[in-house]
């Protein structure tokens, strides 16, 4: 391809995100070497002793590892799948590395073994600490219609669930448009669950039971898509060119999801984006979406300090998808990578009774 003709790089989902999440557009000469198969056990970060806690053994742990609700516990082992594998939790019982993860800790610090199917040796090792219920520091979010979740998540993202009444993931079940979707982690109060590829941009009917006695409820979520392209891939020091980017699918957000208020603090890390990027660390007058593109390559520079702050709103949308273009400036040839980061100041929906 010339290096004239702009080229289009596929966006990597990195959590969230949900609303924090990284994106990344990776402009690089060479391929990346194979890489040993490294899983990662991810739990919430605020794991509660003496009651049911859902676990899940992911094979993208890099996807999850800037998600504030979650801990990522990252190891290589010496398997190409994960039937097969075996997980210790700290009460002595054994799971199924495929399946979801279900155990009651004490509260302190608890060894996690990970065997091969057959074996009595551990392959690999790690530890979770947990609290008790009282330690907790982050709200519920719960409302009287039970529970409540952002209005919005990304193509593959993550979204937050609250006021849940389990953390037995065996007891409860989200369903987008009638498909099952995978609950990643949870606790009485909080379950963090995963949208498949599968779902596409656009509005979607989610489906929660959230737990044991509890009815059904359903609320309305917004998927939606990003895409970054540059006019040129190769740049010498002191070239330049042209960031493209492009936000589709929330052009259809109801106007009663631009309710301002604090992003999730599951799913947003914002003390990380007030420093990186000056975002509000208060409730905002106006309803905000923001965007903050950032870069640590060496070979690159955009914006100020290798930061760029987009500040969408409602009206933003009213034409169809957004569309911005940055200016990116070489400091020196080689492959560079720019972070696309969102934090949706929007309040959280609450779910209704089916």
């Amino acid at each position: 391809m010339s290096s004239t003709k702009r080229r289009t790089f596929v966006i990597a989902c990195i959590a969230l995100a949900g609303i924090f999440l990284p994106l990344h557009l990776v402009v690089s000469a060479q391929d990346s070497p194979k890489k040993p198969f490294r899983i990662g056990l991810l739990t919430l970060s605020q794991v509660v002793a003496e009651q049911e806690n859902t676990a899940r053994v992911v094979t993208d742990p890099e996807n999850y590892q800037n998600i504030p609700g979650l801990k990522v516990m990252t190891v290589d082992v010496p398997a190409t799948t994960l039937e097969g594998l075996v997980v210790e939790t700290s009460d002595g019982k054994k799971h199924r590395a495929d399946k979801a993860i279900v155990w009651i800790p004490q509260a302190g610090v608890h060894g996690i073994n990970i065997f091969l199917s057959g074996s009595d040796h551990p392959v690999a090792t790690g530890a979770i600490d947990s609290i008790k219920e009282a330690e907790l520091s982050s709200a519920e979010f719960v409302t009287e219609e039970c529970c409540s979740m952002p209005p919005i998540a990304p193509e593959g993202g993550v979204e937050v669930v609250h006021g849940t009444a389990s953390g037995n993931a065996s007891e409860m079940s989200v369903n987008v448009d009638g498909q099952p979707a995978d609950i990643l982690a949870a606790r009485p109060g909080v379950l963090i669950w995963k949208l498949s590829p599968a779902t596409t941009v656009g509005s979607h009917d989610v489906t929660l039971v959230p737990g044991p006695g509890r009815r059904p409820v359903k609320v309305s979520l917004s998927v939606y898509g990003m895409k970054m392209t540059v006019d040129q891939s190769h740049l010498l020091r002191g070239q330049s060119t042209r960031l493209h980017v492009t936000i589709f699918g929330l052009e259809n957000l109801p106007a009663s999801a631009w309710e301002s208020a604090m992003p999730d603090p599951e799913l947003v890390n914002i003390a990380h984006l007030e420093q990186v990027a000056g975002l509000p660390v208060s409730k905002l007058s106006e309803p905000t979406i923001f965007l903050v593109l950032e870069s640590d390559s060496k070979t690159i520079r955009i914006g100020k300090k290798n930061c760029v702050v987009l500040s969408l709103h409602r009206q933003d949308f009213a034409k169809g998808p957004y569309q911005h273009e940055v200016k990116v400036e070489s400091r020196e040839r080689g492959p560079f990578a720019i972070r696309g980061h969102f934090a949706a100041y929007l309040k959280n929906v609450a779910y209704q009774p089916l």
